[in-house]
């Protein structure tokens, strides 16, 4: 079992710096709703490095009353790639002790990177050449891939 952590360990820390310049900057959205406190953040980034950019309370029409009740809400901050306690966050996410949920965004590919739970994680790209190249690098790794690289 060892070595098929440290193989989902590998995995995952190779992906994250293919879409993140390890100097570069990273927005974080942070999620959830009144059981999961976005402020929990922090700790997976050095001290004062994460800075608020927005908070975003949102509700559908659609929802029923106890979504509106729980106030999901969104919240966006921008810091560095280094300053990102990424194996940390890790251990927390495959030990479920995470805090918070992250959704970590690279603007200029047009990345978005989720980490659901320690089975994996979700890859939204509107780049379809960074796209192909991931698809490429990682494919006996991904599971479902909804593009067709073959239509224009």
């Amino acid at each position: 079992e060892g070595k098929l952590e440290q193989k989902k360990y590998d995995l995952i820390s190779n992906v994250f710096y293919d879409i993140f310049y390890k100097y570069g900057d990273i927005i974080v959205m942070a999620y959830g709703d009144r059981g999961i406190n976005h402020r929990n953040a922090k700790e997976y980034f050095k001290f004062n490095s994460l800075k608020r950019m927005i908070k975003i309370h949102y509700n559908s029409k659609l929802d029923p009353k106890w979504v509106a009740f729980k106030k999901p809400y969104c919240v966006a901050y921008l810091s560095k790639v280094l300053d990102f306690k990424f194996n940390k966050y890790l251990k927390h996410l495959y030990e479920g002790e995470r805090t918070v949920k992250l959704v970590f965004l690279e603007v200029r590919k047009g990345v978005a990177l989720n980490f659901y739970d320690d089975r994996g994680f979700d890859i939204v790209c509107e780049d379809k050449e960074f796209a192909k190249y991931l698809y490429d690098k990682y494919q006996e790794d991904i599971m479902e891939c909804n593009i067709d690289f073959n239509q224009e």
